[in-house]
């Protein structure tokens, strides 16, 4: 799953990126096994702006070869009509439950590509 920029801040801050003490109190047991940032505020709000046709945020995102003498710059894009949903329910009643990103696909362009003098030693 590459790191977007509403995944990566809900990742590595842990800003929204899970359900609130207060959202999880009501869930199912089994709903307790559907943790992470998938379920987490962010992702409702990256659902909501996709079907309403409002950009979703890119990131741009480095990477290298496992050598570190190649690498490319590359923009991550969230494809917005391949998002699917999921919902996690509340209770046994309510089994409409709570809105969760199952996936999504992204376009990856590239930016530039960079090359160490390593590169071309190895040729």
């Amino acid at each position: 799953m590459p790191g977007l920029e509403m995944h990566r801040a809900a990742e590595e801050e842990g800003q929204d990126a899970d359900t609130s003490d207060e959202e999880d109190e009501e869930l199912e047991q089994d709903a307790m096994l559907c943790p992470g940032a998938w379920i987490g505020r962010w992702s409702r709000i990256f659902i909501a702006r996709a079907r309403a046709g409002k950009p979703l945020g890119h990131l741009d995102k480095v990477v290298w070869d496992h050598g570190h003498v190649w690498g490319v710059k590359v923009r991550l894009v969230p494809l917005a009509n391949s998002i699917t949903t999921d919902r996690v329910p509340l209770s046994d009643d309510d089994r409409e439950g709570k809105l969760r990103l199952e996936s999504y696909q992204i376009r990856a362009t590239i930016q530039e590509v960079y090359v160490t003098p390593k590169f071309f030693e190895d040729l």
